[in-house]
């Protein structure tokens, strides 16, 4: 089902058979009642954990190939570098070293996506930090004539790391921006189930459905195009949610999915977003 502010939910409908519909009377209409379901939350933590199943078996057999590549390969640019000093007119002395140099580079991004992150979870707000990372994000925002239309309104509290989560909502923002064109918009919304605070950021891609999600957050990316999407993956996970992606037509939709602080207290001041920011005049 499709909430009236674009949430996606998901559900199990019972239906019932009333009473009306085993013994209608003359002129009664018959009637059938039902119990929906909300399973919104298991649906998402079934794609979670597939999504994480997934990476954790590519991240160990990256961890291994990292790891039986980086010697040799030190090797082979050591000796590609004498043999250039011996030897510098041969072209394929520099083909060498620009390989090797590319595959340190992948060996270097695959040890930063392994390395371990230290996360401190206190009770934060998403509209809150949101509002700070839009206003962080503004004066770039404005000079590409990019605007963002947001629909998060006073959320409730989630259990993550404030500074991590600002790094997150940054970078998928900034992901955004470098991919929408000048004088156009990106979204973000916030829809909440049972136990889950979810965040959508959502712009138009014309591949959006033949994207692969799940090299989406590996660090094997070349173009930059991806920019710090691995990160952003990693720094959710570690906070205890999920960073997914799909694609609703048109539109690549990034979901970060947090846990909520089910035992803060409600009497909390709270901060409502639910306006669109735009560049100025």
């Amino acid at each position: 089902m499709l909430h009236k502010k674009g949430a996606e939910l998901h559900g199990l409908i019972r239906s019932i058979p009333g009473l009306a519909a085993s013994t209608p009377r003359r002129g009664q209409a018959r009637q059938l009642e039902a119990v929906f379901v909300d399973i919104t939350d298991r649906v998402v933590l079934e794609r979670a954990l597939v999504q994480n199943e997934k990476l954790k078996t590519l991240g160990a057999i990256s961890s291994e190939v990292a790891h039986e590549i980086r010697n040799p390969l030190m090797s082979i640019a050591g000796f590609a570098r004498r043999l250039g000093k011996k030897a510098p007119d041969y072209p394929e002395v520099g083909i060498i070293l620009r390989e090797s140099q590319r595959l340190e580079n992948l060996l270097n991004r695959i040890r930063d996506y392994l390395r371990p992150v230290e996360a401190c979870l206190t009770e934060c707000r998403v509209n809150i930090i949101l509002s700070e990372c839009l206003q962080f994000l503004y004066p770039e925002m404005s000079g590409k004539d990019i605007w963002c239309e947001v629909d998060v309104a006073e959320s409730p509290a989630v259990l993550a790391d404030h500074e991590l989560l600002r790094q997150v909502f940054v970078n998928l923002i900034h992901f955004a921006i470098l991919a929408v064109d000048r004088d156009t918009f990106f979204s973000v919304r916030a829809f909440e189930s049972e136990r889950t605070v979810h965040v959508a950021f959502s712009k138009r891609a014309d591949n959006a459905e033949n994207i692969n999600s799940e090299l989406l957050f590996m660090p094997f990316d070349e173009s930059g195009q991806v920019g710090g999407l691995p990160l952003c993956y990693r720094l959710v996970k570690k906070m205890g949610g999920a960073l997914s992606y799909h694609a609703e037509g048109a539109q690549a939709v990034f979901t970060v999915s947090l846990p909520k602080n089910e035992l803060s207290a409600l009497s909390l001041p709270h901060q409502a977003v639910h306006t669109a920011t735009e560049p100025g005049p």
